[in-house]
């Protein structure tokens, strides 16, 4: 069999090495960026949760007070 035949890139293939460095350079771009969003951002706010003392309580304090 003929050895060129097995050949898939041109011999001048130095665009591939130059694409795979461009697109591992925006992987890491955007996990850089990602990371400073997240460390930007605001802390989230979370509710507390009321929880009944008894049975019979009222849901808002106060609500009793009409």
């Amino acid at each position: 069999m003929n050895a060129s035949a097995f050949n898939f890139l041109p011999p001048d293939a130095t665009w591939a090495g130059v694409l795979i460095v461009l697109i591992l350079a925006l992987f890491l771009a955007a996990t850089v960026i990602g990371a400073v969003a997240r460390l930007s951002m605001p802390e989230a706010y979370v509710e507390p949760v009321m929880v009944e003392a008894e049975a019979g309580a009222p849901v808002h304090p106060g609500a009793d007070e009409h």
